[in-house]
């Protein structure tokens, strides 16, 4: 499956797409604003020929950026691309599956992505959900379940913390905070 395709599955077919370069020692991502997954796909090649760990926000959103309340100042606003409340739709739910050495007072992760995928194997015969897509990040397994239809982000969450809640139950050692996070960035294919 090439990029294109690979985000026409797991993204809405229309609005604002983001994708993501982190800022090296700053903090948090670069926001580069694209209006098609077409113009996504040549974005992502750009960065990814220039070296750039690449991400892409798994959403498409209503504007350019909304302001929000800034946290560090209070009675402030800010102005904020890629936030849940800019959410306009989503096509799947996702899980990420970390993989390497688990840190002193860090989520436990698998230690390879062959644990990762053996343990997901057996999640999935036990709740029976249906089989998903999987994506090598590179550095632990994406899991995602494509949907026919995009849906709102209300409507979306609430299955998300199911999944999300389900995954904890299960044991099954997932980044909890991408899987409930409408505007989640995760590496794209290829």
């Amino acid at each position: 499956m090439d990029t294109r395709s690979f985000l026409s599955k797991v993204l809405p077919a229309s609005g604002l797409y983001f994708v993501e370069i982190p800022r090296g020692e700053l903090k948090g991502f670069a926001h580069h604003l694209c209006q098609s997954i077409d113009e996504m796909v040549q974005k992502i090649g750009v960065f990814d020929g220039g070296g750039h760990t690449v991400y892409f926000a798994t959403a498409a959103y209503a504007k350019p950026f909304i302001e929000v309340d800034d946290i560090r100042k209070p009675g402030r606003k800010v102005k904020r691309s890629r936030v849940q409340a800019n959410v306009r739709a989503i096509r799947a739910f996702w899980l990420d599956l970390d993989v390497g050495l688990t840190e002193p007072g860090k989520a436990p992760k698998y230690p390879t992505q062959a644990a990762a995928l053996t343990a997901f194997v057996d999640f999935l015969r036990e709740t029976k959900l249906p089989p998903p897509m999987f994506i090598s990040s590179g550095y632990g397994v994406h899991v995602y379940w494509p949907l026919t239809e995009e849906i709102t982000p209300e409507k979306w969450k609430l299955t998300a913390e199911r999944l999300k809640r389900l995954c904890a139950e299960r044991r099954l050692l997932t980044d909890p905070m991408r899987t409930g996070d409408s505007a989640s960035v995760l590496r794209p294919i290829g």
